[in-house]
């Protein structure tokens, strides 16, 4: 048997969770068992990056550290050809998860038997096979056909390792298996990656996408546009609210002592619009100047015993 370089490149990416956020697990130290329930060490070997197609040394403890990209390194999978292992990153509270060799040799590995590759000296790649070769009869004189048969493991006719054996079935699922392995990290058919989270609002989801409307949470009234524009009902926020401009801007203050309405950088102006979005007629009641602690009203001012009860004194700067 020979060994099979690895991880599938669809599977080497590996994130740890932290929280409820998925972080890079560049450093973290990756061990690989040979059985499912991670009691038994895989056998592997270094992977050569200059001399790429032979293994390296054993690789002792069956670890790897993460790269730098988040990613496991390559290496080359058990002498005995196996050909999936199974990973625990970031220690023992971490789940243990299946990864494959590389798809394209071990596809390889599933369809090659022990085909002919030489007969009387007549070597391949297209190699002949006449009367002479196989010991026949003469065309037409033999006493019993020789008929082809189906794959089996009792009449191998001295194939050293039935387990290479595969019909169009076994490789028709090999591929398949690879297709769903690879869409299920890199995303689907047109290449765009999409991230999903649980479905339940009360599980701790780093995020779940529409895929039509951009929202946040699926069925929710939340929304960010191409433009970087969200859009929500309500919110609430637990400390001080700061809305920026070039040079200036405004700021709701409940870290202090009382509540302010600040402003920076600029005049402030209040003013309110006759239309339902800023829009109409726009009438400025007061100004505060930045420089100088100046106000400025403008109109009449009314005082009265209730916000909506009847002017008791006016200051009318008309009259």
């Amino acid at each position: 048997m020979a060994r099979l370089i690895g991880p599938d490149a669809g599977q080497r990416l590996v994130y740890v969770l932290s929280g409820s956020l998925l972080r890079s697990a560049a450093g973290f130290t990756a061990v690989f068992y040979s059985d499912a329930a991670g009691t038994v060490l895989a056998d592997m070997a270094a992977y050569q990056p200059l001399n790429p197609t032979v293994p390296g040394s054993v690789i002792t403890g069956s670890t790897l550290q993460v790269d730098a990209t988040s990613r496991l390194p390559l290496f080359w999978f058990p002498l005995n050809g196996q050909d999936t292992l199974y990973v625990r990153v970031g220690g023992v509270s971490s789940p243990l998860v299946s990864i494959n060799a590389d798809y394209d040799p071990r596809i390889d590995s599933l369809i090659v038997g022990s085909g002919v590759t030489s007969v009387n000296g007549d070597t391949g790649p297209i190699v002949v096979l006449d009367a002479n070769d196989v010991g026949a009869d003469a065309a037409g004189t033999a006493a019993t056909l020789v008929t082809a048969h189906d794959i089996d493991t009792t009449n191998v006719h001295g194939i050293a390792n039935t387990a290479l054996l595969a019909t169009s079935s076994d490789v028709s699922t090999a591929v398949a298996n690879a297709l769903a392995d690879t869409t299920a990290v890199h995303g689907i058919s047109d290449t765009s990656l999409l991230v999903f989270g649980p479905a339940s609002s009360t599980d701790n989801a780093i995020a779940r996408f529409d895929l039509a409307t951009g929202k946040l949470i699926q069925n929710s009234l939340s929304t960010v546009n191409d433009a970087g524009q969200v859009s929500a009902v309500g919110g609430i926020f637990t400390d001080d609210v700061s809305v920026l401009g070039t040079g200036k801007g405004y700021r709701f203050r409940a870290s202090g002592g009382a509540l302010d309405f600040d402003a920076t950088g600029a005049d402030l102006y209040l003013s309110v619009f006759s239309g339902a979005t800023f829009n109409g007629t726009q009438r400025t009641y007061a100004r505060f100047e930045s420089g100088v602690e100046l106000t400025h009203l403008a109109g009449r001012l009314e005082s009265t015993t209730a916000v909506a009860s009847a002017s008791v004194h006016a200051l009318d700067p008309v009259t």
